[in-house]
């Protein structure tokens, strides 16, 4: 790896362990010197782990929080499906709790129903 291609690795590396609050406060206080550790520290064959391993950790990261989300918001829909199918709530009114046309709640509810 490149002189400036280890620098900028490691610079990555503290940027998100500051973003993600990881020794936030001894990181931007110390950054120059640990930078310095680092980059004596770490081969070429480190570096690029390293980076990686990162890389990995934020898109696991991200992937969960989309995971979650996608789930709360599955739940709350077969919620809404549930109320509709009792007739405790209407379509527009449903519809309108997920911000998305009747048309649309009417179709994605009749293929629900459909199954159930």
């Amino acid at each position: 790896m490149l002189h400036n291609d280890k620098k900028k690795a490691i610079q990555e590396a503290i940027r998100i362990c500051i973003e993600n609050d990881d020794l936030a406060e001894y990181l931007m206080q110390h950054r120059k010197e640990v930078e310095n550790i680092m980059f004596t520290l770490l081969t070429q064959e480190e570096a690029t782990e390293s980076y990686g391993y990162l890389q990995r950790m934020e898109g696991r990261e991200e992937g969960l929080k989309e995971g979650l989300k996608e789930g709360r918001n599955e739940g709350k829909t077969f919620e809404l499906f549930g109320l509709v199918k009792e007739g405790i709530l209407t379509s527009d009114i449903a519809a309108g709790r997920l911000n998305i046309s009747v048309a649309e709640f009417e179709k994605i509810y009749n293929e629900w129903n459909e199954t159930k």
